[in-house]
């Protein structure tokens, strides 16, 4: 189990908790099918989480056009202006943070965090996440998007076994940036 909280001991919701390495996947939890969808003129969710060599799809359910592109180094892309579910899906094939934009709507933004392994797991509203992880000695980090610092810096170390293992992370968070999303009624 994973408790994430912030300096002032606030849960941290969605911050994903992962293993770094695994040596043996046989026990990893299937892939899931993984989508960021276009709505109301915003990616929801806004963050996704997707083990290294697992796809997203963008389906777009807003009557308007729109064009996401991502130039993060773990993985470019550019879906030219279209609406429906006609978009490919996308293979995100190394880990790290890939952040997603729109070319038309430029408040439209997202994240998708390229997990090293398909151990990882979501924190809800009250901070906490269940991990299942192989047996034995693990290395676990934390990704918030407005973590301040190092992901490697959030790393700790424990052994899995019969008992579960418990972890907790204290993050000092970035402020929450303010929305460039236009008032209502634009288009």
């Amino acid at each position: 189990e994973a408790m994430v909280r912030d300096a002032d001991g606030k849960p941290v919701a969605d911050a994903i908790v992962f293993l770094r390495k695994a040596a043996d996947s046989k026990d990893a939890p299937p892939v899931p099918k993984v989508e960021m969808t276009q709505v109301d003129q915003e990616l929801k969710p806004r963050l996704v989480a997707v083990p290294a060599g697992g796809t997203v799809s963008f389906p777009n359910k807003d009557a308007t056009h729109h064009h996401l592109y991502s130039f993060s180094a773990p993985k470019s892309f550019d879906l030219p202006l279209y609406k429906g579910d006609e978009a490919p899906s996308v293979k995100f094939d190394k880990p790290g943070v890939v952040k997603v934009g729109c070319n038309i709507h430029d408040w439209m933004s997202g994240v998708i965090f390229v997990a090293p392994t398909p151990f990882f797991a979501r924190t809800g509203a009250d901070g906490s996440a269940v991990l299942t992880v192989p047996k034995g000695k693990v290395e676990v980090s934390v990704f918030h998007e407005r973590l301040k610092g190092s992901v490697d810096d959030t790393t700790r170390g424990g052994t899995s076994g019969a008992a579960p293992l418990r972890l907790a992370w204290t993050l000092t968070l970035k402020k929450q940036p303010a929305s460039k999303r236009p008032v209502a009624g634009y288009k």
